[in-house]
């Protein structure tokens, strides 16, 4: 493996490491037991790691689940950080705001999000490298990736969302972990129809199936 892939995989490590980190100091702070999320967030990281370092033998698609949990993922707790930075009295969620989706759309946590995950996915990940060629379908692919992980964050909230926060304090890891799991929970059909759109798109242009992808 190269070094790059190396410290490719190290910072996705950290940053997964960080969310946890977060949580642990204020766990801490609120005089929690702070161990069990520190030992879930190490084991989280020591999985990250070792699964990009190994990601050849999984899915193509598995590198945008890892950068999407990892950089997303710090992205969407960094961005609620600023959420409450700027008010102090905002909802745990935007999707608690009485604008619902509106203001899920125009919060700091999806916006930071999405600009923590979307580089790193359109330089790293195996299942956007033959789209490259082409800004169109790369746009197109995107959008749908994210429409879907955008839905899936949606889903959590109103499925898992308000339990998790109850039952894993303090609410925000909950929320955080609910929303985490939605969002990767979603990409999955996305990409899968991302598939199957651009299979057909290419066999259209081309007159010919297109050459398998790696999945």
């Amino acid at each position: 493996m190269s070094a790059s892939s190396r410290w490719t995989a190290l910072a996705l490590a950290l940053f997964t490491a960080a969310q946890g980190a977060a949580f642990v100091h204020q766990r801490w702070w609120l005089g929690m037991a702070w161990q069990p999320v520190a030992l879930a967030a190490a084991l989280a990281a020591l999985a990250v790691y070792f699964a990009w370092r190994a990601r050849f033998l999984l899915s193509a698609h598995a590198d945008m689940l890892i950068v999407m949990a990892a950089f997303g993922g710090f992205g969407m707790w960094l961005g609620d950080r600023v959420d409450h930075w700027i008010d102090p009295n905002a909802p745990l969620c935007p999707l608690h705001d009485a604008r619902g989706v509106l203001a899920l759309a125009g919060s700091w946590m999806t916006w930071l999000m999405l600009a923590f995950a979307i580089p790193p996915s359109v330089l790293w990940s195996r299942c956007l490298q033959p789209l490259r060629a082409s800004a169109g379908k790369l746009v197109f692919a995107l959008a749908l990736d994210m429409g879907g992980m955008l839905a899936g964050m949606i889903a959590a909230h109103f499925w898992i969302g308000r339990a998790w926060a109850l039952r894993i304090p303090p609410p925000e890891l909950g929320m955080h972990l609910a929303m985490l799991a939605g969002m990767l929970a979603g990409m999955l059909p996305a990409m899968w129809l991302r598939d199957r759109i651009l299979g057909a798109w290419g066999r259209d242009s081309a007159g010919v199936a297109p050459a398998a992808v790696d999945h």
